[in-house]
């Protein structure tokens, strides 16, 4: 019998489940998974260096016509038709902004946050490049779900992380920025900004505690469905 395969928590919802107590998060991870999701925003997470103009080399380069970046959205989309609305309203959002902004990216490549307890395990609550306001630094996460996605709690882990590890040396002024779309329903997604606050930052024992905990605690839910999987089939072999 194969050892049973884990599966790493997405890093939004790490950060959603990580703040809460322990007997909440063993209830609230019961039930994760459960629903598969439809929609991927990889696409959108594909011409992030076109939307943020990233810069290459010495040469200042020029931003990518919109009409561009649509082309090759739906060119990621084309086996996926049911992905594309999506992507491209969050894309021409950010795309607004940061052409309202006149924001230019420039390449900084940080490696991921290690999960102690989660070996061989990192997240990334950035993305690999940062951009320059009021003469500080910025480093952003997308949050890109219209619901379920970070609440003030959960965005918090999500800046704390970020500060531990990307607020070094040159940068250690950076400013951690999460950009969310909320809408309800059917409606227009919009673009909301928030900035992390230096005084609501976990400590690294912290961080560590909350998320360790997580991980052990979705490893032992995810146990127990294989368990419940073997003793429905009649099967028995080594779990992990």
């Amino acid at each position: 019998m194969n050892p049973m395969k884990i599966n790493h928590l997405p890093e939004i919802d790490l950060a959603r489940y990580a703040p809460l107590s322990a007997d909440e998060k063993r209830r609230q991870l019961r039930t994760h998974g459960l629903f598969k999701p439809t929609l991927s925003y990889r696409p959108l997470r594909r011409v992030h260096p076109d939307i943020f103009n990233l810069q290459l080399g010495d040469l200042e380069c020029p931003p990518s016509p919109w009409g561009h970046i649509e082309k090759r959205i739906r060119e990621e989309c084309a086996s996926r038709p049911d992905w594309l609305d999506a992507n491209l309203e969050l894309a021409e959002l950010l795309y607004r902004h940061v052409s309202a902004k006149r924001i230019k990216s420039y390449q900084r490549a940080v490696p991921g946050f290690a999960i102690k307890r989660a070996v061989g395990h990192s997240v990334r609550y950035w993305g690999d490049y940062y951009f320059v306001e009021d003469a500080r630094p910025v480093m952003l996460f997308l949050d890109p779900r219209r619901g379920s996605g970070l609440g003030a709690a959960g965005r918090r882990v999500a800046f704390s992380i970020q500060h531990h590890a990307c607020a070094t040396s040159d940068f250690e002024n950076t400013v951690f920025k999460i950009y969310q779309f909320p809408g309800k329903g059917d409606d227009p997604r919009r673009l909301l900004e928030h900035s992390h606050d230096p005084d609501q930052i976990y400590s690294m024992d912290e961080l560590n505690a909350m998320l360790d905990e997580t991980c052990q605690i979705w490893l032992e839910v995810q146990v127990e469905r294989e368990d419940e999987t073997r003793r429905k089939t009649g099967t028995t072999g080594t779990l992990l």
